[in-house]
C-alpha cells in the first residue's frame, strides 16, 4: 500500500482504521467501533463499556445494601418493641400482691382464676348524722376479684359491694 493511502505511513504493521478512532485495525480489538479500543480480559466486551457496567452494578448492589440493612434495622426494632409489650403485660397481669390493712390484713395474691370475696375485720360504727346509709349510686368503688367494693363511710368498717346488673351498692351481711 502506498503512503498516500496508508493512514499509518510510519507503521508499517498499520494500514487502515476502519472506524476511524486513531488505533489500527490490526492493533485495534474493535476495529468497527469507535468507543472500543481494547478488551484487556478478553471477554468480547471493551474495556470501556465493560468500566461503565462494573460501576452500574457496584451503585446497584450498595442500594441494595442499604436496603437490606434498613429493613434488618426496622425487623429488630419491631421484635424489640414487642417483646416489651408482652414483658410488660406479663408483669402487670397475674401475681400482683395486694396489702389492705384496714380491709384485709393479710396480703392476697390475685391470679385470673381465684375469686376473692371481701370479709370486714372490723364491726360497723354508728353513723354519723348527715351521712347517708348508702354510698352515693355515682360513687366508684375497688375491683376485688369480680366485686366492685368500697368501705362507707371511709374509715367506718361498713362494707359494700355493686351489683353489676342494678349498679346499686349492697351492704356486706
Amino acid at each position: 500500500v502506498g503512503d498516500n493511502a496508508d493512514i499509518f505511513p510510519f507503521d508499517f504493521t498499520e494500514t487502515i482504521d476502519s472506524d476511524l478512532d486513531g488505533i489500527g485495525d490490526n492493533t485495534d480489538a474493535f476495529p468497527f467501533n469507535a468507543n472500543e479500543t481494547v478488551d484487556t480480559d478478553g471477554d468480547g466486551v471493551g474495556d470501556n463499556a465493560q468500566a461503565i457496567a462494573e460501576a452500574k452494578a457496584a451503585k446497584l448492589a450498595a442500594e441494595q445494601s442499604e436496603l437490606y440493612m434498613l429493613i434488618g434495622i426496622a425487623v429488630v426494632v419491631i421484635i424489640l418493641t414487642l417483646a416489651m409489650v408482652v414483658a410488660l403485660k406479663k408483669r402487670k397481669g397475674v401475681g400482683e400482691t395486694v396489702t389492705d390493712s384496714k380491709q384485709y390484713g393479710t396480703p392476697v395474691l390475685i391470679s385470673h382464676t381465684q375469686q376473692i370475696r371481701p370479709q370486714p375485720l372490723m364491726a360497723a360504727a354508728p353513723l354519723q348524722s348527715g351521712t347517708p346509709r348508702t354510698p352515693p349510686h355515682g360513687r366508684q368503688g375497688v375491683m376485688r376479684g369480680e366485686y366492685e367494693v368500697i368501705e362507707y363511710p371511709e374509715g367506718s368498717g361498713s362494707w359494700w359491694w355493686k351489683d353489676p346488673s342494678t349498679s346499686n351498692w349492697n351492704e356486706w351481711s
